[in-house]
């Protein structure tokens, strides 16, 4: 069975090489195949007695990626494969964490041997490997590892000598590991599963087209199946309730804030003017100060009434400029945070000489602009996409009004021929009959 599947996992592989190579699911397919393989061939070498020495550790270790080829398979359901996709998701976030996790493990089971087991001058004496930690590097490695999980037993002896570099180690890899790194992992995965969105429906989504598909493929060299349609429909459809429907509503599309921002914006816009007008004013303001400077203090007539031209041009401005206007700038705004509307409400433009005043309505400006433009070009391939669509469905009516025009006007044909073949049948026998009728009376 693993061979047949291996040999499925290649004619994929030969179909699209780099489909095949992006996906890292189908590289847990090969090992949950090969594994197997592996410890089957071994199991009939021990069978048989060939080598009595082999080891059985792959049937472990192929059970155990069978299991997890099993899990990911089962990512068709919905329950397990939010899960299966948020554990995957978290692990790949925090993969450069676990990197250096493993240095510090390796960096500190090098430590411990040279603290322990280092020999500075030849001849001097190594302390026995039953006394405190293994010679061996993989077997220190796995002491050290299991130092996190509190299994001390390897190294309960060393703590009652007054080795004081081993103490010292012993508590910097405690903090290390079981304080700082440990608690940073929960924290890291615990952002990872509340972050995690909903990017898991996607997964399941395309996890139910690939098997579909791998149905599908499996059933072409079998004839006759493939017509069956309860079995391979030609449309798929994914149903969804109300409520989830609703819900996809309100967190993608809810226009509740947008209505509020553009509300605020029009207020704005009202109060205060364009953006030119604004730094027209700016200007003027300016220009006047610097005359009532020069001036004095004496011509406070002057002043009253320079106050008031500048009142009736804001006045005019507000006259002149039609309401069209201020919601033709108001329909595209985006959707901006709450602080945004809050300065947008807060600001008097009247009063703004500042030069972020001036700054904020240029970019909501430019922001407005860019908004049209791309609602135009996105108006305009709708209507491309659909005069083309159009266009197609014009030609396949009438390609299908042709084509059963023909199949009548055949149908109608071959009719005509039968009828003309039954007359002349029938003819015949009528003339036959005649001439028998000739016989009989002579």
């Amino acid at each position: 069975m693993a061979a047949i599947f291996l040999w499925l996992e290649l004619l994929q592989f030969r179909r699209s090489k780099t489909r095949y190579t992006k996906s890292r699911y189908n590289f847990l397919d090969i090992v949950a195949f090969c594994l197997p393989m592996a410890a089957s061939i071994n199991q009939l070498v021990l069978t048989y007695g060939v080598n009595y020495k082999s080891n059985t550790s792959l049937m472990s270790f192929s059970v155990l990626a069978v299991f997890l080829h099993m899990l990911f398979e089962l990512r068709v359901k919905e329950s397990i494969c939010k899960y299966v996709t948020i554990i995957q998701n978290a692990v790949f976030e925090i993969r450069v964490f676990f990197i250096i996790f493993a240095v510090g493990i390796f960096a500190f089971t090098i430590a411990t041997l040279h603290v322990l087991r280092a020999c500075t001058y030849e001849g001097c004496e190594v302390p026995e490997a039953d006394q405190g930690l293994p010679r061996n590097f993989l077997r220190a490695l796995s002491v050290i590892y299991f130092f996190m999980g509190g299994r001390w037993d390897p190294a309960s002896e060393l703590f009652t000598t007054d080795n004081l570099a081993f103490h010292i180690m012993m508590a910097i890899f405690f903090f290390f590991t079981v304080i700082l790194m440990l608690n940073v992992l929960i924290a890291l995965i615990n952002k990872a599963f509340t972050t995690g969105g909903e990017d898991w429906r996607l997964v399941w989504v395309e996890s139910r087209l690939r098997y579909i598909e791998s149905a599908e493929n499996l059933s072409y060299h079998i004839p006759g199946l493939r017509e069956t349609y309860d079995w391979f429909p030609k449309e798929i459809y994914f149903s969804s309730s109300r409520r989830k429907v609703q819900e996809f509503h309100e967190k993608y599309l809810d226009t509740s804030k947008a209505e509020a921002d553009l509300e605020a914006l029009k207020g704005w816009i009202k109060d205060g003017g364009k953006v030119d007008d604004l730094k027209e004013k700016e200007k003027e303001k300016e220009k006047e100060k610097e005359k009532e400077k020069g001036k004095g203090k004496g011509k406070g007539k002057g002043k009253e009434k320079e106050k008031e031209k500048e009142s009736k041009e804001e006045n005019h401005d507000k006259e002149a400029r039609p309401d069209s206007e201020v919601e033709e700038l108001g329909v595209a705004i985006p959707i901006y945070g709450s602080d945004v509307s809050e300065e947008i409400e807060n600001t008097d433009i009247r009063d703004a000489t500042s030069s972020s005043a001036t700054a904020i309505i240029t970019e909501f400006s430019s922001q407005i602009v860019d908004l049209k433009s791309q609602i135009g070009t996105i108006q305009r391939q709708v209507a491309a996409q659909l005069a083309a669509h159009q266009e197609q469905i014009r030609q396949l009516h009438e390609q299908l009004q042709k084509q059963t025009q023909e199949q009548l006007q055949l149908q109608q044909k071959q009719m005509q021929e039968q009828v003309q073949l039954y007359q002349e049948q029938v003819r015949e026998q009528l003339k036959q009959r005649e001439e028998m009728q000739q016989q009989q009376e002579k």
